[in-house]
């Protein structure tokens, strides 16, 4: 049913008046009589109050609000319109105040030729007939935005602000461009046009930036650059002759309909296939516009248009150089003009792909008219459905993407050269000794070819020993610099690696324990180790090669400009090529070299586990299975090695060809242009020395992007671990002095992330009075350890809540929390360190010595201390392998009471314990149990 009141605010929200242009309000306040000015200077702020009121505030508007708004908004309108046919003061006293108020203008210089009025309307009935029919033309505006936004409200109800804005702002350019020329009268309506054109246009462009864009919008642009594209390079075909700006017909129709190559067609002369070219633009448009038309998002094909845009460059600068035969054509504005629209209107074409047929798009289809959603994030979505009344027609979750895109190669660089900018003073020096490196290095070129042509010339040896002396003094310079350079760099690398493994170790540590259940510990060290080395190492060692090969290849290609720009552009035309090759290698290396971190890792975590379990390896004599399982993977890892051997042959092979294609195409059309007396034969021997040192400054920058790929791969997990937020964020404040000790388990139920199906505790409620003892008991696998795990807040309930002395675990200080709940587990865990650093371990700045030896002795283990050699500096060893069973028990036993717990929990703490050692540590726990809420884990009583 449609909604009236909807109608009228939307109508009322979105009329066509002119507000917000300066021009416009000028003017209506020489022309209009004081009655219209008047209206426009009081609605145009009631309106504004209306919209706040109405979209922004979502305030109910009552119906007789909108009624009063309509009709002053349609009062307006009919002396808007109608005032340009009434009858005003003398002709000559209004022109020359409006060119009083425009004459600083330059746009409105010929404004005295426009016929603004109509002097000889006197007849009040023909008068009276013009309101009468802009009344009519205002009203018919208000039914076609009424019907047509009715139709759209009935279609769907997802209504949003910048959805209604985009809509509206279309609706309103379509009444200004149909209904304005009707009611304006002559060249006034031109003018009027204008102010409203621009202000319309200026607020669609604004709608466009927002977070919605209209199907209509993607197709008012993809034709506007279609007609655009064939208009301008059409239109500069008739600028192919020297007489300056002027469109030639002739010349035209010569280019357009006797150069093309069904024809009479010229490579050296004819600018048809600049004509081709658009074409193919606009299929790969008309292309691009099919599939958003069908509601799916276009191929990515990176590589396609990385081919083209390249392509498209070399072609340029081969069609300069064709043309630059006849060297009259040089003069020929239209051919500067084809080449730089040609470039423009690719560059033009890869933006329109990327950013408007390629964009994350959730489709709302509906009949004629659907929008676009792009950009929308989930959180944005699912507000958009909540505030929706009908979602029939929208994606449904589970189509939605449930994570998030790959992370694109070119955001990881930039990733990896963040880190350069926190030890900016090292890159700095580099920096410098780089750039006088590279300026000692760009001169060699022209003193070895002065040298050379010195001998060859047969010159004098002053000239000679003059060119060797400054070519000995760039060398001394050039080395020194290069060392110091390569000095500050690697030093840079070393800092890189220590930052970027400190950050990554802080991001690990963060991260709840859920994360280390899913995650090998051989995974986590080889990102630190191995990934991270590799990081550091290419993004310092690629920075310096990609400096000191930008400055050199600047420095040669600005010597060979001036040697000869015509051999420069041939060099052009190849590293297109060049690039092309390198991005596709570099696409193919970057998946390569992740899988080669991945298989590393996995050799990494084979290795991880049979070393730390030498013992049970042994016993069970599986030394030959755990060689055999680490030989394979370490197999993978070459058989990844070998494909990246096969792709880095061919990218050297196809290097070296463009690199000597290049240099044999040069010798030629350098000859060539020596022989038409185009060039001497010494500049083309300098320019040859600086195109072998360009191809070597080339050579480097594809060795960069081969290492930055590497890179690339290797930091594609190491970032996502960096960037991981923790599920369960400890960043409670509540940090009491004294804890009672009251737990309360209410209706919790839990599951493991690892496995969420797999329901442990189901609605599990019991509360711990402060000072009690509760023993837990139960079989394994009953979740007496998951209780435990989620008292120390190790994870979350899914649900329920756990709380202790009446607030929740999750609002209590980590650090804090953690000193006064402490936990002996089933299995203890030592450091590879001392007796006294397993028993202060967290605690070291306010325990001291004294509650050392008292925790040691109610865990009744001070005296196998003191009877050893070194006493509390014994060294446990790696996981306490250094002590029996029971010892790692009971210094874990200390290592929990030196904190003076308020509430102590025994997982199992006495099962490796002997009867004796039992007997004496249950003493002393329940000494330990006096104002202490203690929980115990056990499988069974004991007597």
């Amino acid at each position: 049913m449609i909604d009236t009141q909807q109608g009228m605010a939307f109508f009322m929200t979105r009329t066509p008046i002119p507000h917000n242009s300066i021009f416009v309000t000028m003017f209506l306040a020489i022309w209009y009589d004081n009655f219209a000015l008047i209206l426009y200077i009081v609605v145009v702020p009631v309106q504004f109050v209306y919209r706040y009121i109405y979209i922004v505030k979502r305030i109910p508007v009552t119906k007789t609000m909108h009624m009063t708004m309509l009709l002053v908004a349609l009062i307006c309108c009919c002396f808007t319109s109608g005032a340009n046919y009434l009858p005003i003061k003398d002709t000559d006293d209004y022109m020359d105040e409006f060119q009083e108020v425009f004459k600083t203008d330059p746009r409105y210089e010929d404004i005295t030729n426009i016929h603004l009025v109509i002097t000889s309307i006197r007849n009040p009935w023909l008068i009276l007939f013009f309101v009468i029919l802009s009344t009519f033309i205002s009203v018919s505006a208000f039914i076609i935005v009424y019907t047509s936004h009715a139709v759209w409200k009935c279609t769907r109800n997802l209504v949003s602000k910048v959805a209604r804005e985009a809509h509206a702002q279309m609706t309103r350019i379509l009444i200004l461009q149909v209904a304005t020329p009707v009611l304006l009268y002559r060249r006034a309506g031109t003018f009027f046009v204008i102010n409203f054109n621009v202000y319309g246009y200026t607020s669609l462009c604004l709608a466009i930036r927002h977070t919605m864009r209209s199907l209509l919008l993607i197709l008012q642009i993809s034709i506007f650059y279609i007609v655009i594209d064939t208009t301008l390079t059409l239109l500069s075909l008739g600028f192919y002759h020297p007489e300056g700006l002027h469109f030639n017909k002739t010349v035209f129709y010569e280019q357009f309909i006797y150069q093309n190559p069904l024809y009479k067609y010229s490579f050296l002369t004819s600018g048809f296939d600049f004509f081709i070219l658009a074409v193919f633009r606009s299929l790969i448009i008309i292309t691009g516009l099919t599939f958003t038309i069908l509601g799916q998002r276009p191929p990515k094909v990176p590589l396609f248009f990385a081919g083209i845009e390249l392509t498209n460059i070399s072609y340029t600068f081969t069609k300069l150089l064709a043309f630059s035969e006849k060297a009259i054509q040089l003069e020929y504005c239209g051919i500067w003009y084809s080449e730089v629209w040609n470039f423009i209107a690719f560059v033009a074409l890869w933006v329109i792909w990327k950013f408007i047929y390629r964009s994350k798009v959730l489709v709302i289809e509906n009949d004629d008219l659907f929008y676009v959603y792009v950009n929308r994030s989930d959180d944005d979505v699912e507000e958009l459905l909540a505030n929706s009344d009908a979602n029939a027609g929208l994606v449904g979750e589970s189509d939605l993407p449930e994570k998030e895109e790959r992370v694109s190669t070119f955001k990881h660089v930039m990733r990896l050269l963040g880190y350069c900018h926190h030890h900016g003073r090292w890159f700095l020096m580099g920096f410098f000794f780089l750039s006088v490196y590279s300026f000692a290095r760009v001169f060699q070129p022209y003193y070895t070819a002065q040298v050379i042509i010195s001998i060859v010339d047969m010159h004098s040896m002053a000239d000679v020993f003059q060119a060797v002396s400054i070519m000995a003094g760039l060398a001394v310079i050039s080395t020194i610099m290069g060392g110091l350079r390569d000095g500050c760099f690697d030093y840079a690398t070393s800092l890189i690696s220590r930052k970027m493994r400190g950050d990554l170790f802080t991001s690990i540590m963060s991260q709840e324990v859920a994360f280390f259940d899913g995650t090998t510990t051989g995974e986590i060290v080889s990102r630190l180790t191995s990934d991270c080395q590799t990081m550091s190492a290419t993004v310092s060692t690629n920075v310096n090669i990609f400096l000191r090969s930008g400055f050199m290849l600047i420095g040669s290609v600005a010597f060979m400009f001036t040697i000869s720009w015509r051999l420069t552009m041939v060099t052009f035309i190849s590293v297109p090529f060049v690039g092309f090759i390198s991005k596709a290698y570099g696409y193919y290396y970057d998946s390569l070299s992740e899988r080669t971190q991945a298989a590393i890792a996995c050799a990494n975590n084979i290795a991880e586990q049979a070393v730390s379990s030498i013992r049970t390896v042994r016993s069970f004599a599986c030394e030959a299975n755990e060689c055999a399982r680490f030989n394979e993977k370490l197999d993978k890892t070459l058989q990844i090695n070998g494909k990246k051997s096969i792709a880095y042959m061919g990218y050297t092979w196809m290097n070296e060809f463009c690199d000597s294609a290049t240099f044999v195409a040069i010798l030629f059309y350098g000859g060539h242009l020596v022989l038409t007396k185009r060039m001497d034969v010494d500049s083309l021997f300098s320019f040859l020395l600086y195109q072998l040192q360009l191809g070597g400054s080339l050579y480097n920058v594809g060795f960069v992007l081969t290492g930055l790929m590497e890179s690339v791969g290797a930091s594609r997990k190491v970032f996502e671990y960096m960037h991981r937020k923790p599920r369960i964020a400890y960043d409670g404040t509540h940090k009491p002095d004294r804890i009672n000790g009251h737990i309360v388990f209410h209706d919790v139920s839990f599951s493991y992330p690892t496995r969420p199906t797999a329901t442990v505790l189901d609605g599990i409620s019991f509360e711990v009075n402060p000072g009690e003892t509760v023993a837990l008991i139960g079989p394994s696998g009953a979740g007496k350890s998951s209780i435990v795990a989620l008292l120390e807040h190790f994870y979350e309930a899914k649900d329920g809540y756990i709380t202790l002395d009446g607030v929740a675990i999750d609002q209590f200080d980590h650090k804090h929390f953690h000193q006064k709940v402490a936990l002996v587990a089933q299995e203890p865990v030592l450091y590879d360190g001392t007796v006294r650093y397993n028993i202060l371990y967290g605690c070291e700045d306010w325990a001291d010595e004294d509650d050392m030896i008292t925790a040691a002795k109610l865990a009744n283990i001070h005296e196998f201390i003191m009877e050893t050699e070194k006493g509390y500096a014994t060294e446990c060893g790696e996981k306490g392998i250094q002590m029996s069973g029971g010892q790692k028990q009971r210094i874990a036993i200390a290592r929990a009471l030196v904190r003076k717990p308020d509430v102590l929990i025994l997982d199992e703490a006495t099962s490796a314990l002997d009867a004796e050692s039992e007997h004496v540590i249950q003493e002393a726990l329940a000494r330990c149990s006096v104002d202490r809420t203690v929980i115990v884990i056990a499988h069974r009583l004991r007597p």
